[in-house]
C-alpha cells in the first residue's frame, strides 16, 4: 500500500486540517524522492527510515527542526498503518538530537522598569476579592521571584511560616519534591510582611485576571513580553556570571548540572566576545 493511500485512510479516521494534510503529504513526497519512487508500507523499516533521516541531516538542505518534523510525520503514518496490519510494527528510528537551548532573560534594567511601573497610579488599587494593594502585591511578587528563582506555583503557595526573620526560606518544590532553601533581602521581606494572609503571594482571583494585569504591567513598563519564569532566568544568569554555574544550580534548586542550559542566558553569563587587534593601521 502506498503511503499516499495510508494518508487517505488516515483522513477517514482522524479529523485533520488542510494545512496538516499538506504537511504530511509533503513529508511523504520527500521520502519518496529519496527512494526514487512512491513510498509504500514495505519501506517502513527501521533501516530504511533511519537512512532517510540521516540523509536529510547531512544534506544541509533542511533545518534540524524540519528534519524532525518530516521524521515524525512519516512515523505517524507508520504507526497508523502498523495498528491496522498494513505494515510491520513500528520500530526504533534514528533520533534527531535537539540543539542546545538558548534561554533569554530580562536585563536588570527591564526588571527595574517593571518595579517602577508597579508604582504607577494604574496599579494603586485593591485587588479584586482581596484587601491587598495591586502595586504592592506585584512589587513583592517580582522581587521575590527575582531573588529566589522560585517557580510561579511555589511563589504563590509560599506560607509565612516558611519564611524566617532573616529572609531565608525553607520550601519543598512542587515540581520535583526536593527541599530548597532560597532567601530574600530585607527590602523584599518588608513588602511580603505588608501583604495580608498566610500565603501573601497567592493570587486571589482566577489565572486569566492575573495575566491580564501582568501584561498590562509589561506594557506600562515597556518591557518585552514574558512571564515570571523570565525572572528565574534573570537571577540565575547573573549568579552564573558573578559566582559560577555551581552557584546558579544551587539558586535554581537543580541537581542536574546540565539543566543550567535551559535557564542561564549566555549573553549575560558569558564574558563578552572581543574583537582581535585592528588590521586597519
Amino acid at each position: 500500500m502506498l503511503l499516499s493511500e495510508v494518508l487517505e485512510r488516515y483522513e477517514v479516521y482522524r479529523s485533520i486540517k488542510p494545512a496538516g494534510r499538506y504537511q504530511i503529504d509533503r513529508s511523504i513526497r520527500i521520502f519518496s524522492e529519496w527512494l526514487g519512487r512512491p513510498a509504500d508500507t514495505e519501506d517502513l523499516t527501521s533501516d530504511t527510515v533511519s537512512k532517510w533521516v540521516a540523509s536529510m541531516e547531512t544534506a544541509g538542505r533542511y533545518a534540524i527542526v524540519s528534519v524532525r518534523e518530516h521524521r515524525n510525520r512519516v512515523l505517524l503514518m507508520w504507526r497508523f498503518a502498523a495498528k491496522r496490519g498494513w505494515s510491520k510494527p513500528l520500530d526504533d528510528v534514528r533520533v534527531i538530537s535537539k540543539p542546545d537551548p538558548m534561554p533569554t532573560s530580562w536585563t536588570l534594567d527591564e526588571v527595574k522598569r517593571l518595579l517602577k511601573a508597579t508604582e504607577l497610579p494604574d496599579f494603586d488599587a485593591p485587588i479584586h476579592n482581596s484587601s491587598a494593594n495591586m502595586g504592592l502585591y506585584l512589587r513583592a511578587l517580582i522581587r521575590t521571584a527575582y531573588e529566589t528563582g522560585l517557580r510561579k506555583g511555589d511563589l504563590m503557595s509560599l506560607d509565612r511560616s516558611q519564611i524566617a526573620t532573616d529572609g531565608s526560606i525553607e520550601i519543598r518544590m512542587r515540581k520535583t519534591g526536593w527541599g530548597h532553601h532560597p532567601r530574600v533581602s530585607a527590602e523584599t521581606m518588608a513588602l511580603i510582611r505588608a501583604l495580608p494572609g498566610r500565603q501573601p503571594l497567592a493570587w486571589p482571583c482566577n489565572e486569566r485576571q492575573f495575566y491580564y494585569h501582568w501584561n498590562r504591567l509589561l506594557g506600562k513598563a515597556k518591557v518585552r513580553r514574558g512571564c515570571l519564569h523570565q525572572l528565574r532566568r534573570t537571577g540565575a544568569s547573573h549568579i552564573a556570571r558573578d559566582h559560577g554555574l555551581e552557584a546558579a544550580k544551587t539558586f535554581l534548586g537543580h541537581r542536574d548540572p546540565l539543566m543550567f542550559r535551559h535557564y542561564v542566558d549566555q549573553k549575560i553569563a558569558k564574558p563578552p566576545c572581543f574583537l582581535p587587534p585592528s588590521i586597519d593601521s
